[in-house]
């Protein structure tokens, strides 16, 4: 969003792009770093809390947050300048290549060991963020950024433009993170069997919800 804004801003103004992407992908990765540390730290705690090894499903993720972040930042460029339509085949482009991995990789991994079956999910997405991300940068070839002396201050601008719709995005995901847990321990204390919640939990996560929020795109393209 917020590149998409600056982007349009200077094309304005007729004025390159050059520097805020560069700044942009700088600061993208810096977060992505500091969120894989956040991890690293972490990790032995949430598999002791949990009660399971999460370590191959982290390292996974790991692998793929630089795709997504540097993603992000070629479809918000491609939106500022108005082609939409190739962040929009990006997009088609990465969820079929995830989509045929994951069927791949889970038909030969499921029987073999359910933690590989679990990492190779999020290593299909990595496979196809990297697809999408291989796609955009062919297009991105046909836009020149020319050359400029860096504006001071634009990493700043960045930085306050994108942080109030992170931190909603963040606290967003906490609480989807913590749902199941307080849900499954207040279910649990009614005398409710493992077998029951989970298997009511995925209904209603697995098919409930997507088909209740499925015109949600609309809101979105609007």
């Amino acid at each position: 969003q917020t590149i998409t804004k600056l982007v349009s801003e200077n094309i304005s103004v007729k004025e390159s792009n050059r520097s805020l992407i560069i700044k942009s992908i700088y600061i993208g990765l810096l977060f992505d770093l500091i969120l894989i540390l956040i991890l690293l730290i972490f990790m032995n705690l949430i598999n002791k809390s949990l009660n399971y090894d999460f370590r191959l499903p982290f390292y996974a993720l790991m692998i793929l947050l630089p795709f997504v972040s540097i993603n992000a930042i070629i479809k918000g460029y491609f939106q500022g300048i108005n082609r939409g339509d190739l962040g929009a085949k990006a997009n088609i482009i990465e969820q079929l290549t995830r989509i045929t991995s994951s069927i791949i990789f889970i038909n030969l991994l499921i029987n073999l060991n359910i933690d590989y079956a679990l990492a190779s999910i999020i290593i299909s997405m990595a496979i196809g963020e990297l697809f999408s991300f291989l796609f955009s940068l062919f297009k991105l070839r046909n836009y020149s950024f020319k050359p400029r002396l860096e504006k001071n201050g634009e990493g700043m601008k960045i930085i306050s433009l994108s942080l109030p719709s992170t931190i909603n995005r963040f606290i967003f995901t906490i609480s989807n993170f913590f749902e199941p847990i307080i849900l499954t321990k207040a279910l649990k204390e009614l005398g409710y069997l493992d077998t029951e919640i989970r298997n009511s939990f995925g209904l209603v996560q697995g098919y409930a919800i997507p088909l209740l929020t499925i015109m949600g795109f609309a809101s979105m393209a609007i």
